[in-house]
């Protein structure tokens, strides 16, 4: 069986959702659309496929409630604007399927952990451009310094 290529699954996408191959307001954008949610691909197979094809529902009822398109063959008694719901559900279960795989494989995720080998240097408030200052390195304030509860150099709990 060959392998599924980007083309593939862009062709696929355009079928699904009724466009052709060529022509359409979707197929001149869907290689950038599918270079977009290039980095979902890293998280779990067909992730990408899903988030594009929510976004190419999105480009084509753009384009529909916009008006420049008119699909080839369409019934001009029969509107577009009838069919905007209808993709719009579509599009909100291409969305919720790529949310929940992405949730599924976020708890398959090891946590990273590691020791630290590079810290920062605590130093002393002698500098005259420092006087006064508080320093988030003290051991003091445990890196919690840069948190809203700090506010004047006294903790808020």
């Amino acid at each position: 069986m060959p392998a599924t290529t980007a083309t593939n699954f862009q062709n696929l996408i355009l079928m699904e959702i009724g466009e052709p191959l060529t022509g359409g307001p979707i197929a001149p954008v869907m290689s950038t659309l599918w270079g977009m949610f290039g980095d979902k691909s890293l998280i779990a197979p067909r992730l990408q496929y899903l988030y594009v094809l929510a976004k190419a529902f999105d480009v084509k009822i753009g384009a529909i409630q916009d008006g420049a398109y008119m699909a080839v063959g369409q019934v001009q008694s029969e509107k577009l604007d009838d069919k905007v719901p209808g993709y719009m559900k579509q599009r909100d279960a291409a969305l919720l399927a790529a949310q929940t795989l992405e949730r599924q494989y976020a708890k398959l995720r090891k946590p990273v952990t590691g020791v630290l080998t590079t810290t920062a240097p605590i130093g002393p408030a002698d500098d005259y451009r420092t006087v006064g200052a508080l320093d988030g390195n003290s051991r003091e304030y445990r890196g919690d310094l840069y948190f809203d509860r700090y506010i004047g150099g006294t903790r808020i709990i």
